[in-house]
């Protein structure tokens, strides 16, 4: 089916934050590694994280450092992050292309509850229809993750400004594919100081109930099993 890159978009100044978001801890650790975790877990390929650290942030520490060792993900500095998004996206391209991705998996790294049974539904979901753009959906809107066909690299590679790729659904309305998930919390994104605390009390309701196990499952043998699979 092809090679399905992974670019997780961590390049945010953190603006309404105050301080970097990704290195707040919740339970299981900093921010920004639930998201990498569920990414590395996933039958993505290879993972590129896109941030706003010269070299890879002080945050990134244990299964996912040694992950990291292994080629399973590589850390990319996003040098003109300030402009928005766009630049972070294109710097994704960029990099996909240079590792022969056929589709992308857009990722947000400030969404903690994603999982990795969510990313893998669709790409299953994206491999059987081949539609040119493929999004998720709850409430009838159209939301991150998505997953972009290589056939649409070259437009992505003319954003600008604090665009992200909402335009391909204007103009592939007729085409794009949508999987709809029920999962009321996968694409919860942690802005603010009230939106962290948030998270940490619907990872708290979330563990009592037992619906989803998230962060605590290490990576110790992840590299095997990974490249197993023909991964990277």
């Amino acid at each position: 089916m092809g090679k399905m890159i992974g670019v997780l978009l961590g390049a945010g100044k953190s603006s309404r934050m105050g301080k970097n978001k990704l290195a707040m801890k919740l339970k299981h650790g900093p921010v920004g590694h639930y998201a990498l975790r569920s990414a590395l877990m996933s039958n993505l390929d290879h993972i590129i994280f896109v941030g706003s650290d010269v070299i890879l942030p002080s945050w990134v520490s244990g299964d996912l450092k040694n992950a990291f060792l292994q080629s399973l993900w590589s850390y990319h500095y996003s040098p003109e992050s300030c402009v928005g998004m766009s630049h972070s996206l294109r710097e994704g391209v960029r990099f996909a292309e240079a590792l022969e991705a056929t589709a992308m998996m857009v990722i947000l790294a400030d969404q903690p509850f994603q999982s990795a049974m969510l990313l893998n539904r669709m790409i299953i979901t994206f491999n059987k229809r081949l539609p040119p753009f493929l999004g998720t959906s709850i409430h009838s809107a159209t939301i991150p993750p998505v997953i972009i066909s290589g056939k649409l690299f070259s437009e992505l590679h003319k954003l600008q400004g604090d665009h992200g790729a909402r335009f391909l659904l204007e103009k592939y309305k007729d085409s794009y594919s949508i999987m709809e998930v029920h999962d009321p919390f996968y694409n919860f994104d942690i802005d603010t100081r009230d939106d962290f605390e948030m998270a940490g009390r619907i990872e708290a309701a979330m563990e009592k109930e037992n619906s989803k196990k998230r962060g605590a499952d290490g990576l110790e043998h992840l590299g095997e099993e990974r490249r197993s699979k023909g991964g990277i």
